[in-house]
């Protein structure tokens, strides 16, 4: 179902997020670029000097996270961004970009010293990973992606060397043994009670609105236009259900006169709830009290008119306890996990303490 879908979506992402593929830096010797630091401007301005991609720009304790690090993220998460909006970024101010790029910058360095924190826990603790479990998550990624080389493009990784993807395989292991152990394996099985409340709350997860399957032909009116278009719409409309009405199959008449997207279809929209067809406030009134096998007038609608004719009603259902209740139990599991995990890294992020190199501030714990 759509909703299990969506919630494996966002827990993967969390995790994407969160605990991420960089490896946990060491200190850079003393022949590494030294650290940003504030100047003032020189009396002839000149453009700021780019950091160099193995300059730490953030520390706790003896971890680091550089500068090429930070910009490995904010470019996964741009990409990701665009795909995710179809491309249509919101427009910013240079102002307000200039807030977001911080704000993006400091959350890419609180989830790497996370990422990081994890990993360094997971080995002192002693996990450890094979090479069958590495060569069984990926062949589960390349099944997920469709081929090794869309997973690679997927997770920017097209460009390592399989020595690095190794290494990254195994600290992304690493981090999810980490969690099954010390987050996952503390949560209770659900228990009826835990259902029912969870039912309770959620009934309309389990709900089914009215429907109907309706048929249409619509006539397309410019928004303002004149009394003669108007007339002209529903006369076109009047001699198309004169036809029907004579005996000419609606699919005909759909096809040769109506202007929407099924005329193709002959008219056909299927089963759709109230306001699925976004046709407008008239068109859902007309539809859903329409008698069965009964051509409407002409209704008016968001494009123009129509005529439309209702074909089978479903009513409304509600789904009880009973019903609901074996997919309740597929479901809690992971809505534990994912609230679990989310838990787990907010008290994590707070209790890192992250201080930005060149700037007297300490970086919040969490945004």
């Amino acid at each position: 179902m759509k909703f299990i879908v969506t919630l494996g979506i966002l827990a993967a992402l969390i995790l994407l997020v969160a605990l991420g593929c960089e490896e946990c830096s060491e200190e850079p010797s003393a022949s590494a670029p030294a650290p940003a630091t504030k100047s003032e401007p020189a009396a002839t301005e000149t453009a700021p000097r780019s950091p160099s991609a193995d300059e730490v720009v953030a520390r706790s304790g003896d971890m680091v996270v550089t500068q090429g690090e930070v910009d490995e993220v904010l470019e996964r998460n741009r990409k990701n961004s665009a795909m995710f909006s179809g491309g249509r970024l919101p427009q910013l101010t240079p102002e307000q970009q200039k807030e977001k790029d911080k704000r993006d910058t400091l959350s890419a360095i609180r989830n790497l010293m996370l990422s990081k924190e994890v990993l360094a826990e997971a080995r002192a603790k002693g996990l450890e990973i094979t090479d069958e479990e590495i060569n069984e998550k990926l062949e589960t990624y390349y099944k997920m992606y469709g081929s090794k080389e869309k997973f690679l493009k997927a997770s920017g990784m097209e460009n390592l060397s399989d020595e690095e993807i190794h290494r990254q395989m195994v600290d992304g292991l690493l981090r999810e043994k980490y969690i099954e152990q010390e987050v996952y394996s503390k949560i209770p099985e659900p228990t009826d009670k835990d259902m029912r409340e969870w039912y309770d709350q959620h009934k309309d997860k389990f709900a089914t609105p009215e429907m109907v399957s309706a048929r249409i032909i619509s006539v397309k009116v410019a928004p303002g236009a004149s009394e003669e278009d108007v007339k002209a719409a529903k006369e076109k409309l009047a001699d198309a259900a004169k036809r029907i009405k004579k005996g000419e199959a609606f699919e005909a008449v759909a096809k040769e006169v109506s202007e929407d997207a099924w005329a193709t279809k002959g008219g056909e929209m299927g089963l759709i709830r109230a306001r699925q067809a976004r046709l407008g406030e008239d068109f859902d009134k007309a539809a859903f009290s329409a008698e069965i096998g009964k051509l409407s007038d002409p209704v008016k609608t968001n494009d123009g008119y129509c005529l439309v004719e209702v074909t089978e009603k479903k009513a409304a259902e509600q789904k009880s306890f009973e019903e609901s209740k074996d997919q309740i139990k597929n479901w809690l599991p992971g809505l534990k996990k994912f609230e679990a995990m989310g838990k787990f890294m907010s008290q994590k992020k707070s209790e890192l303490k992250i201080d930005i190199v060149g700037e007297e501030q300490e970086a919040p714990a969490q945004q």
